[in-house]
């Protein structure tokens, strides 16, 4: 996994001792693709992968395409990554404090673009503060080791001070940012 930037190395094929609780990285809505994509030979190895995808934007088609590039048996990659998707901030909540002890401790776990629940305009406001405050302490509470994937974006100005808690709750966080121009190769 040498391509794979190494906060998902860390998380995926941690060194002993793992890193416990929620780490992220931080980038555009393309970190998602990413990493997903940045998996597929771990997947085809036989590494199984939980993903958690709360921005409900999980591309199984193009993982098979770029495993199919790859020439890896996509069938395979696919049967490795065990998807959930919480339409909600609540059955997010769940999910981490339910689903994830159930989880296999070598199997990885990835949450892609947990704050787009918490920043869906149907969420009543009144309800913000509290589900939020369970979702950290569901995070706090973490015992393996958990990959948020944070996607950037223009929030809402009531929600802004949930992005600002969340970075001081996280273990690890880790920005991928566009270059602006290309970089010079002399």
């Amino acid at each position: 996994m040498s391509d794979t930037p190494s906060i998902v190395r860390r998380i995926v094929a941690p060194p002993p001792p793992a890193l416990i609780g929620l780490h992220l990285l931080v980038g555009p809505s393309t970190i998602q693709s990413l990493v997903l994509f940045s998996l597929a030979r771990d997947l085809h190895a036989g590494r199984q992968v939980f993903w958690i995808d709360a921005g409900n934007w999980f591309d199984a088609y193009g993982l098979a395409k770029v495993s199919r590039a790859a020439q890896l048996d996509e069938r395979r990659v696919l049967a490795n990554v065990h998807v959930a998707r919480p339409f909600t901030a609540i059955q997010l909540n769940r999910m981490l404090a339910k689903q994830l002890p159930r989880v296999p401790s070598s199997c990885p776990v990835i949450v892609s673009d947990p704050m787009a629940l918490f920043y869906d305009h149907e969420m009543p406001e009144r309800d913000v503060s509290r589900i939020f405050r369970e979702f950290i302490r569901v995070i706090r509470r973490l015992a393996v080791p958990v990959l948020g994937l944070a996607v950037t974006r223009t929030v809402p100005e009531a929600r802004r001070e949930l992005s600002k808690r969340l970075l001081r709750e996280v273990g690890t966080v880790a920005r991928l940012r566009n270059t602006p121009e290309p970089l010079p190769l002399s």
